[in-house]
């Protein structure tokens, strides 16, 4: 399997902020919303007509939400949702989409050449599906004298036996490259799971700046 890079343009969509100019109870504009993390469908190139929740919930999407990375016509993209539901609704009413990497992992020999750089790990969970383990990470980034940021993530995977399975143990890669460090911004990421079976094991390895920490799924 081959590592998919996250170019900074492309960490860019990933970063999140909501905020409301204020907190109101009943029906407010943010009354109904809700968000997801799922898998869109794309009818025709920019637009997103539906969505596979990790709850395994479809969500037929009206309008249908325009997204310009959504680029292949009757595909699928991972992504988080943000919408407005309402009980016994055939349709809900899109308000953002953020695009989910899937990162693929790598398999090597020599996991000396790639770079385990300290970020934060807010988060970390497998989804209802079983298809992703989720992250949302917390990144430091900026930009020195025009200079766009570029710094990358992936993840290695290295497999061993078990008694009733395997254990795949996932190793977040990133390479901070030399990108200044003047603010945080969330980034959320997917790594599939689809070839996992029901008794294997997932371990999840992260360079903290409080050092590596470890989590099992």
């Amino acid at each position: 399997m081959m590592r998919m890079w996250l170019p900074a343009a492309l960490l860019a969509l990933l970063l999140v902020a909501c905020s409301s100019d204020s907190y109101t109870t009943g029906d407010g504009r943010y009354s109904y919303m809700s968000a997801d993390f799922a898998e869109g469908h794309c009818a025709t190139v920019g637009t997103i007509d539906r969505v596979l929740t990790d709850e395994g919930t479809t969500l037929q999407l009206a309008p249908a939400l325009a997204a310009k990375w959504a680029s292949v016509p009757d595909s699928t993209y991972r992504l988080l949702l943000y919408y407005d539901y309402q009980e016994g609704a055939a349709t809900v009413r899109p308000r953002q989409a953020v695009q989910v990497p899937v990162m693929t992992p790598l398999y090597t020999l020599r996991p000396d050449t790639l770079r385990t750089d300290p970020l934060t790990l807010e988060s970390a969970w497998v989804s209802t599906s079983g298809r992703y383990l989720n992250l949302r990470l917390a990144l430091k980034t900026g930009t020195q004298d025009g200079a766009m940021a570029r710094q990358t993530i992936g993840v290695r995977c290295d497999t061993t036996a078990t008694a009733t399975g395997h254990r795949y143990t996932f190793t977040l890669i990133h390479n901070q490259n030399g990108v200044p460090q003047y603010y945080t911004a969330t980034a959320f990421a997917s790594i599939p799971l689809t070839d996992n079976g029901p008794h294997d094991e997932v371990l999840l390895r992260v360079n903290t700046y409080q050092g590596q920490i470890e989590r099992q799924f």
